[in-house]
């Protein structure tokens, strides 16, 4: 992979996250009942188009507010400009994330929280890191014994059944779990071993960067089924290798119970 297009994706998250945190004016627009989005946001993504076209004027992109604009898939940027809207507005943690598939092969991601000032990235075949420093998951046996967080909060009606079993179980069957609104700051978590695993009901492909840190750091990430994941999947089931088996058989439970 081009070194200079490494480079622009970490500059240019970092640059954006600066952006969002040093924004003093915070109103949103409602793009859904309960979507919204920002200046912010518009002008992240704008931001970061410009940033890797002018270091790769052919490459393609998928982003959170302009959606595909897919000309060729042997170079595709994926791009959630601002993940976690909502917390952004009240101060909350939230992060950038950019992706970059080659023939639809994730090779290079990097994920930038800026009130932690940490950015985690990571490169096919070489490992996760934040800040340089190499990162692995953790490594708990027992989902018994696992802080698990559930990943969505504004589920549709037609939904609601399913999250509200899966808060349930986990009740019943996990240490405890939690919900941080923001799939960049609870993937990172896993990939560092603060968190042992995380159910995203509703996923979004925006979240890609995710995926290829968390699986260079040691997780086990699929589809609720537990087949591979890829930018079309709906639900992503993540875990350490010991544990992701319990968290998959829940999962599947309350999907027989709710769906």
């Amino acid at each position: 992979m081009d070194l200079r297009l490494k480079r622009a994706m970490v500059e240019v998250a970092q640059a954006a996250g600066k952006n969002a945190k040093n924004t003093t004016f915070r109103k949103a627009e409602f793009k859904g009942k309960k979507d919204v989005v920002t200046v912010v946001d518009r002008e992240n993504e704008e931001l970061i188009v410009r940033s890797l076209k002018a270091v790769e004027p052919k490459i393609s992109i998928w982003a959170e507010e302009s959606g595909k604009q897919i000309i060729d898939l042997a170079k595709l940027a994926v791009i959630d400009p601002l993940d976690a809207t909502r917390n952004f507005l009240g101060d909350l943690p939230y992060s950038v994330m950019i992706a970059y598939y080659e023939e639809k092969i994730a090779k290079f991601a990097v994920i930038y929280a800026p009130q932690t000032d940490e950015t985690f990235t990571a490169e096919l075949g070489k490992g996760a890191f934040v800040n340089g420093e190499r990162i692995y998951t953790s490594t708990k046996i027992s989902l018994g014994d696992a802080l698990i967080s559930v990943n969505r909060s504004n589920y549709p009606r037609s939904l609601k059944p399913l999250g509200l079993k899966l808060l349930d179980l986990l009740m019943d069957y996990a240490q405890s779990w939690r919900n941080f609104g923001t799939a960049g700051i609870e993937y990172s978590l896993v990939a560092r071993g603060n968190l042992d695993g995380v159910i995203t009901p509703m996923a979004e492909a925006v979240h890609a960067a995710g995926y290829l840190i968390m699986q260079e750091a040691g997780v086990k990430v699929t589809d609720f089924d537990g087949s591979v994941i890829n930018l079309d999947s709906k639900m992503v089931v993540v875990a350490n290798e010991n544990i992701h088996s319990q968290l998959l058989e829940l999962v599947q439970d309350a999907r027989k119970f709710a769906l």
